[in-house]
C-alpha cells in the first residue's frame, strides 16, 4: 500500500470498523479493509501553518469518533461526515482546554475525554457539557500530579486512572507514575524507580 504524501507516522489505531488509522505530520491517513491506497484527511486545507496538521495521538470513543492529540490542540475527527473541530486554548474562555500541544489521549468508561499538555498537564473535556476542567501540578497539594509534563494517561479495567510525567528534554527529564483510583480526587505518586525490570 502506499500514499500520495510521506511523513513521520506519530501513532497507528485500528478503529470497530477494522479500519486503521495513522497519526502523521502532515494530517490523517486511512486504511480501509481492501483498499489499495491510503485516503488522506488535513485538519486544516492547504496553506495553513506547518504545525496544524502534525497529529500525535488517536483515541476512539462509542460512538466511533476520533479524538486526535495534534502540536495545535485537540481535534475531534468524526469519519462519517468526514470533518474536523478543533479545540484549541482560548485565554478568555472559562472550560477552554490547556495550552500548547497534546500529547496523549484517552477516551474513558463514561465518554469523558482526558488529554495529557506538554507542561500543560491534564485537560478532561465533559462532552456534554463542552467544557474542560484542568488538573495541573501545585507545589502546596501532595496530592496533585507531580509534575505538569503529562505525556501518558490510560484507564485500567478497573477505572484506575495512569498518567505519566517526564521525559521532556531540559524540563522534566525524570518520569513518575501518578496513580487516581476510582471515587478519588487524589494522585498516588509511584516513582518509576520503583518499577524493577525483570531479572
Amino acid at each position: 500500500p502506499s500514499g500520495p504524501r510521506p511523513g513521520l507516522i506519530n501513532h497507528i489505531l485500528q478503529d470497530h470498523a477494522d479500519r486503521i488509522w495513522f497519526a502523521t505530520a502532515m494530517g490523517l491517513a486511512q486504511w480501509s479493509p481492501g483498499a489499495e491506497t491510503l485516503q488522506w484527511h488535513e485538519p486544516q486545507a492547504a496553506g495553513a501553518g506547518e504545525w496544524e496538521n502534525y497529529l500525535i495521538r488517536i483515541t476512539e470513543d462509542a460512538s466511533g469518533r476520533l479524538w486526535i492529540g495534534s502540536a495545535v490542540g485537540l481535534y475531534l475527527f468524526d469519519p462519517a461526515s468526514p470533518s474536523f473541530r478543533l479545540f484549541r486554548h482560548d485565554p478568555r474562555r472559562n472550560g477552554s482546554i490547556a495550552p500548547g500541544p497534546v500529547m496523549s489521549v484517552l477516551c474513558d468508561r463514561s465518554g469523558a475525554i482526558w488529554t495529557g499538555g506538554w507542561q500543560a498537564g491534564l485537560s478532561c473535556l465533559d462532552p456534554w457539557r463542552v467544557r474542560f476542567s484542568l488538573l495541573t501540578h501545585d507545589p502546596g497539594d501532595a496530592g496533585s500530579l507531580d509534575q505538569d509534563a503529562v505525556v501518558s494517561v490510560l484507564e485500567a479495567k478497573d477505572g484506575t486512572l495512569w498518567v505519566g510525567t517526564g521525559g521532556v528534554t531540559g524540563v522534566h527529564e525524570i518520569g513518575r507514575l501518578n496513580r487516581r483510583r476510582p471515587g478519588q480526587a487524589r494522585f498516588e505518586h509511584v516513582g518509576v524507580e520503583a518499577i524493577a525490570a525483570p531479572r
